[in-house]
């Protein structure tokens, strides 16, 4: 049997115990135990923290490797820094100190096992490593130099064995790391990722304080605590904006906090706080987003729910804490990006900047929106976003009908989605435009791969849910999607972007030839939005199909004010896998009144 062969990128990271064998020769069975402690204990729990996923023990050591290599070097130092607290409370003869080398490279993967030059020069960095050091490529430090709140020291170019060329090698000091002197003034239970630094980048980070349980039972303790820990993991999947970790929010729970200062230390420009009660058989939860450094209220929300299923409430309540957050926090950065002066501006603002321009709905607006998101990518190439900025640019131009060369919009959009993949292929925007390009072009099937790739990156993601939903409908799966969409609507209390949500879940009503919902919801979203024109598209040919003439007319004449280019099956942006479903909305046109 042959098994399946893949090849890919990837980060590798690399450990083993320095001396092994001669700690083996002095006490075997302890060396043993100890060194399977530490496997189990510390480095696979941070690898798992960090989504990593081990491949292999090695005798001594592990191999493991990493979709980000930003996630791979915070794993290794966080391992570093652990084990050498560890080794303080020690005797000396029984400390074990490890070795991390991480590389960038290509890897074949084949059945559980990794090979490839991806994994042959990570072990070269391991070897070259100092005991209780890390080691990194040339590639590792290009991606992460930016990125990460680490001191890296170049060791130039190395020669090493069984690699043709030189590599270029640098080591992590991690007694000198400006991040780890802050953490040592932390508890150390990090349950997420290593904890947000001051404007890193740019980038803003959220912290959320553990929830205030106002029910005077000591034993709903645990409800506010896990419910304060799921938020902090649903916020971690946004990458929209740094998370900080539990172990540094939980420091303050049972203090009197003043906002700004918990701001200050926490190096979070934003805190989520709350108050879980409990009473008989319900319980309210209250929420609200603070601008650290005003101190004035963001956003808030409360919540009155039935205890029938008291964990399926949390997680209800989480997804929709979270799923409401991430619109609320885009609209607040995009407004204080444009509201800076422009010379004090970095990468993050100009994306942010960027995204104010094609909110404003016009294909001029666009046009600068494209010049703020290249700049984005100038001054950071390493940035996800400013790519994932150029392939929304493109993605608007083809919902609006703003496209001259809709064929060249499809192509510049899956391009730049996938550089922003290429960038960070855990950012959920970057898979969610790659899905809507792939619609666009009609590549139905791989739109739902993408998509659901996208909906398991950030599972509270109203917009990416909603349209993974679509996707499935246009695949033919039409129930499926539909049910997903209405889901993720019952989950959402407030959204901007709800006209949006409406209009899919209209269109993937039509093409289950639900017409009297897909009317609904097409009305729902013209509520919101009168000039969203696909949606007065899919109003008009729903009531074309329902023999509504009169309406379907009038619904008709206003759909070509907006965009005459969509009247044809080949004209409208999103294409059905299936041929009859496009038929059906040209029949429905053509019932509306729509000439030949």
């Amino acid at each position: 049997m042959t098994e399946k062969v893949e090849r890919r990128l990837a980060a590798v990271l690399s450990a083993d115990v320095v001396g092994y064998s001669r700690l083996m020769s002095v006490d075997e069975e302890g060396t043993y135990a100890r060194l399977k402690t530490h496997l189990e204990e510390l480095l696979k729990p941070r690898i798992d923290e960090h989504r990593g996923r081990v491949i292999k023990f090695t005798g001594d050591g592990l191999l493991a490797d990493f979709s980000s290599a930003v996630d791979a070097v915070r794993c290794a130092v966080a391992v570093q820094r652990e084990m050498s607290e560890r080794n303080a409370e020690e005797d000396e003869q029984h400390r074990m100190e490890f070795r991390i080398g991480v590389n960038l490279g290509d890897i074949i993967i084949e059945a559980d096992d990794i090979f490839g030059d991806g994994v042959n020069v990570a072990a070269r960095m391991q070897e070259i490593a100092d005991p209780g050091g890390v080691c990194i490529s040339g590639k590792v430090y290009e991606e992460v130099r930016n990125r990460l709140d680490l001191a890296f020291e170049s060791r130039g170019q190395q020669s090493v064995k069984n690699i043709a060329e030189p590599i270029a090698v640098f080591s992590v000091p991690i007694a000198e790391s400006r991040a780890l002197r802050k953490a040592d003034q932390e508890p150390r239970k990090a349950d997420q990722e290593s904890r947000a630094t001051p404007n890193q980048g740019g980038q803003s980070a959220i912290a959320v304080l553990p929830f205030d349980n106002m029910s005077g039972d000591p034993d709903q303790e645990y409800f506010a605590d896990g419910l304060t820990e799921d938020i902090i993991t649903e916020l971690s999947y946004q990458r929209l904006f740094l998370v900080v970790a539990r172990n540094s929010t939980f420091a303050y729970k049972g203090t009197s906090l003043d906002i700004k200062r918990v701001g200050e230390e926490l190096g979070a420009s934003y805190v989520v706080e709350g108050s879980v009660r409990k009473g008989g058989n319900r319980v309210r939860i209250t929420a609200q987003l603070i601008d650290t450094a005003t101190g004035h209220h963001v956003w808030a929300e409360r919540y009155d729910r039935k205890l029938d299923a008291l964990f399926a409430v949390q997680d209800e309540i989480t997804q929709r804490i979270a799923g409401a957050i991430e619109p609320e926090l885009d609209m607040f950065e995009r407004a204080r990006a444009v509201a800076q002066r422009p010379a004090d501006i970095d990468a993050w603002d100009c994306y942010h900047r960027g995204m104010a321009y094609l909110y404003e709905g016009t294909k001029e607006g666009h046009a600068n929106a494209r010049k703020q998101f290249a700049k984005a990518s100038e001054i950071d190439p390493g940035y996800s976003r400013g790519y994932c900025g150029l392939a929304w640019s493109h993605h608007r131009d083809l919902l609006q009908g703003f496209s001259d060369a809709p064929a060249e919009s499809i192509s510049e959009l899956l391009e730049n989605a996938r550089k922003a993949i290429e960038r960070d292929d855990r950012d959920t925007y970057a898979h969610l435009l790659m899905g809507l390009g792939h619609i666009y072009s009609g590549e139905n099937d791989l739109s739902v791969v993408e998509l659901e790739r996208a909906a398991k990156r950030n599972p509270s993601h109203n917009l990416v849910n909603i349209a993974f939903g679509f996707a499935l409908s246009c695949a033919g799966r039409a129930d499926e999607g539909i049910e997903r969409i209405e889901q993720r609507i019952e989950l959402t209390t407030w959204d901007p972007r709800k006209h949006v949500s409406f209009g899919f879940l209209a269109s993937a009503c039509f093409t289950a030839e639900c017409y009297e919902e897909a009317v609904q919801w097409a009305s729902r979203s013209l509520q919101q939005k009168p000039d969203f024109a696909i949606t007065q598209f899919i109003l008009a040919a729903g009531l074309g199909q329902l023999e509504r003439t009169d309406e379907a007319r009038e619904a008709l004449e206003k759909a070509l004010r907006l965009c005459p280019a969509f009247a044809t099956a080949d004209g409208f942006p999103f294409r059905s896998k299936l041929a009859e479903d496009r038929e059906r909305f040209v029949e429905g046109l053509r019932k509306a009144g729509l000439e030949e």
